[in-house]
């Protein structure tokens, strides 16, 4: 059954339907853990798939029981070189590869091994965008901690003391998508704020001097 790709070489079909799309020298292949909604128990997965000679790393994403999907790129320029974007926002996929081969992916990071440079890359894979900053009452916030609270479907992204966390967006976007929610806030000392309703809320409100930043696709 075919997924991706027209059995043609090319880089073609950025944006498209996946199947139709063309590839390089498709060489690994990495499927990432599928979310669980409440609506109908699924959520779409990505596949990532490393084109060897198009010098470039592409991510599928499927519908639940579907071979359609749209394919975009996720790192690499398609020219041959070593040249990265170090935490440069959304500069993946201006990085140059030099012949990647095999694809990994973990909880919201991909890792890639760029073979003929020697080297293993890593980026997000999860994107999400700033939407600003609150200023809310910390007695009676507008939107709840979920600290503590049992996750859904026996996986707990929460672990630990929020502060102690390695990324502690990254674990939050993943909990929040684990109940369904759009829209998170990340607290002092790294807690997880959503709730059903929390992109109800007003997002602007009187604060001090902050960054307002979007998370960086890192290499």
């Amino acid at each position: 059954m075919l997924s991706g790709g027209m059995g043609q070489q090319s880089d073609k079909g950025d944006g498209g339907v996946a199947w139709l799309a063309r590839l390089q020298a498709p060489w690994g292949v990495a499927v990432s853990s599928a979310f669980v909604s409440n609506e109908d128990g699924t959520l779409p997965v990505n596949v990532y798939i490393t084109e060897a000679a198009g010098m470039q790393v592409r991510a599928m994403t499927l519908e639940f029981e579907s071979y359609l999907g749209v394919i975009n790129t996720l790192a690499g320029s398609g020219q041959r070189g070593n040249e990265t974007k170090e935490a440069a926002p959304l500069e993946a996929p201006n990085t140059q590869l030099n012949e990647p081969s095999s694809v990994a992916t973990d909880a919201g990071l991909v890792y890639i091994s760029d073979s003929a440079n020697h080297r293993i890359l890593m980026t997000p894979s999860l994107e999400y965008v700033s939407m600003g900053c609150w200023r809310e009452n910390i007695e009676s916030p507008w939107i709840p901690s979920i600290e503590g609270q049992p996750l859904p479907y026996g996986i707990n992204y929460l672990q630990g003391v929020p502060e102690n966390r390695p990324d502690a967006i990254t674990a939050c976007a993943m909990a929040t998508l684990r109940l369904g929610y759009e829209l998170f806030a990340i607290r002092q000392m790294g807690v997880c704020a959503t709730s059903k309703d929390a992109h109800l809320y007003f997002r602007w409100g009187r604060v001090g001097l902050v960054q307002d930043t979007a998370w960086p696709k890192r290499l």
